[in-house]
């Protein structure tokens, strides 16, 4: 199951809930949220992941010596937990963060058999999605693209500069050649 195939059979007001459950700043983000949730379910894949890569949540307690432990047994509404979200690759050890996955990769990403276990299908979809969006609500994808634009137009207009000074240069030589050849003519 993927998160796409979540989000087809989670309305957004079961996610919402454990948003507002879980997150304190949900409240002034609840607008952005929504809008998001409502162009990632209705967004075509247009380009299917190369790997298949699976999400992880991990629940996590902070301990009174300010360590943190990730807990097995839980209740899914309780507000001293906080969650890790993250992605990995069968057969590899190594987690990585889904703060920085384009949209995307994101809805194709497959849910981990454990996590499926442990949270409900809106807990997942909550969890993620605030991960998702740690370093801000855009299309990662479309900050590239228009990093991309601007690289493309920068190089377009040094392509421009520099053919009109080699215009110039050429207008001002064959001036130059003219004057001379008039110069050699009157003499």
């Amino acid at each position: 199951m993927t998160i796409m195939d979540l989000m087809k059979k989670c309305p957004f007001q079961d996610v919402e809930r454990v948003l507002k459950t879980h997150y304190n700043d949900y409240g002034k983000e609840k607008r952005k949220m929504h809008k998001l949730y409502s162009n990632l379910s209705n967004r075509i894949i247009e380009n299917t992941l190369d790997e298949e890569w699976y999400l992880c949540i991990a629940a996590c307690r902070v301990e009174e010596d300010g360590t943190d432990h990730v807990v097995n047994m839980f209740d899914e509404n309780d507000k001293d937990l906080y969650f890790d979200v993250s992605v990995y690759q069968k057969g590899n050890d190594m987690l990585y963060s889904i703060a920085s996955s384009p949209h995307e990769d994101f809805l194709q990403y497959i849910i981990d058999e454990d996590t499926l276990r442990k949270y409900s299908p809106e807990a997942i979809l909550a969890h993620a999605l605030w991960e998702l969006t740690c370093y801000g609500y855009e299309d990662k994808n479309n900050i590239r693209e228009r990093v991309n634009i601007h690289v493309g137009l920068f190089w377009l207009e040094v392509i421009a500069a520099a053919s009109f000074s080699v215009i110039c240069l050429v207008v001002a030589l064959a001036v130059r050649s003219r004057r001379r050849k008039r110069r050699w003519d009157d003499l």
